[in-house]
């Protein structure tokens, strides 16, 4: 599964549009086009917010996030609020979670082909017992399906609720070419 989801405890969209902006997976020409039952139907080029009660989701491929560090602009979008951010990629075996409160970084952990490559912060009292360690996963018990559940106890949102609900659906559009004669 390639996803990345991004949880805000907020009820402003305007506030969930300007940090897609600031991401990068939004362009500042976007078009809302339409709704989606399933966050996994979302294209590349495609974003899906969704409100569960004081949390709003960010929902969108993984890709843009492989070869940026989003770090900075969710501490910064964390003032006053919290964020949890969560990816899983399938061909390198990647996941990855950060937890944001009040302008800083709480956690972050990454791990690719069950390799650790970043282990930041203390654990947060919702983890397993040292589950998300900088130990390697021999056994292969670490999924995207573990970070769902530590989503969903941070958040109280479990992943059903988050494949589940319809979507508002924008497209990054590009910008609007004039002629200049």
């Amino acid at each position: 599964m390639n996803i990345c989801t991004i949880l805000i405890k907020i009820s402003d969209r305007d506030f969930i549009l300007q940090l897609a902006i600031e991401l990068g997976v939004l362009n500042k020409n976007f078009d809302k086009i339409s709704s989606s039952s399933n966050p996994l139907n979302l294209n590349i080029k495609e974003i899906g917010i969704a409100q569960f009660g004081e949390w709003c989701v960010l929902v969108l491929d993984c890709n843009p996030f492989l070869e940026s560090e989003a770090t900075t602009v969710l501490t910064k979008y964390s003032n006053n609020t919290e964020i949890f951010f969560l990816l899983t990629e399938s061909t390198s075996a990647g996941l990855w979670f950060e937890y944001h409160v009040n302008g800083q970084l709480i956690r972050k952990w990454v791990e690719v082909e069950s390799q650790v490559a970043v282990n930041m912060g203390e654990p947060l009292k919702q983890e397993p017992y040292e589950f998300f360690t900088s130990e390697p996963d021999e056994e292969g018990e670490r999924d995207e399906w573990k970070l769902f559940e530590l989503c969903e106890k941070v958040t109280q949102i479990c992943a059903e609720k988050l494949f589940s609900n319809c979507l508002t659906v924008y497209m990054s559009c590009p910008p609007v070419q004039t002629n200049q004669n």
